[in-house]
């Protein structure tokens, strides 16, 4: 019987010290890989930077479409971009280059031209109908940091 008991407690400590041990690597492995203090405080800065230094955009919601609009009316997709949120440009450029290369731009600027505006607040939304039916929408912010409307949802 005692040595029963011996071998469940060699047992049980072995495991327990692997356990510990596969717990102390995983924290040593992940350690890298979150910013430090330092570099989050840099992120925050960078797009503190972005929004601050932000001047694309227009007074009003419609001032906005408009420039939007006019920049995809010359293929201008980089400065299209430029009208979405910082963090949102790239994405949304990738998206109006493959449109452009589609020849579908035009359907784009059609959709926003006929869109109706609704303003709530430092929101603005543009419904998009067909037969009287909306079927797609836009949604538009005001920057606090520039008073700059920028779209926020395509």
């Amino acid at each position: 019987m005692k040595s029963r008991e011996k071998t469940f407690r060699v047992v049980g400590t072995v495991l327990g010290l692997s356990l510990l041990a596969g717990i102390a690597l995983q924290f040593i492995s992940n350690e890298g890989s979150y910013p430090s203090r330092e570099e989050s405080q840099q992120i925050v800065d960078r797009m503190n930077s972005e929004y601050v230094n932000d001047t694309y955009g227009g007074t009003t919601p419609e001032e906005t479409l408009r420039l939007f609009t006019d920049a995809l009316k010359k293929g201008d997709t980089e400065l299209a971009s430029k009208y979405f949120l910082p963090e949102d440009r790239l994405d949304n450029k990738k998206y109006l280059d493959e449109m452009l290369k589609k020849n579908e731009i035009s359907k784009i600027i059609n959709d926003i031209d006929s869109g109706e505006v609704s303003l709530s607040g430092d929101k603005a939304f543009l419904s998009i109908f067909e037969n009287g039916r909306k079927v797609a929408g836009l949604v538009l912010g005001k920057n606090t940091k520039t008073s700059r409307w920028k779209i926020i949802e395509f």
